[in-house]
């Protein structure tokens, strides 16, 4: 049940995030955008992940993939910064 409240949670700061960029300044979209989609890979892979893994939701190879986009995508936003 904490997991579901969690995932909940972290659901609604993510629709959120999404909202404040699409009315952020046109200039900061882009970089927001990544931001966002780390925040989600991150959560995904660090809380919501590890109980959709154990619970079958997802397979090992998705969740695998997940974390390497992680990674993939931590190394790409940070080259171009």
């Amino acid at each position: 049940m904490l997991i579901a409240a969690k995932a909940h949670c972290y659901g609604f700061l993510l629709r959120r995030f999404v909202e404040a960029i699409e009315r952020a300044d046109p200039e900061l979209r882009l970089v927001l955008t990544k931001l966002c989609v780390l925040y989600s890979l991150h959560t995904l892979q660090e809380t919501v992940g590890t109980y959709a893994l154990q619970s079958g939701y997802y397979s090992p190879a998705q969740f695998s993939l997940v974390r390497s986009q992680v990674h993939l995508f931590i190394d790409l936003f940070f080259q171009k910064l």
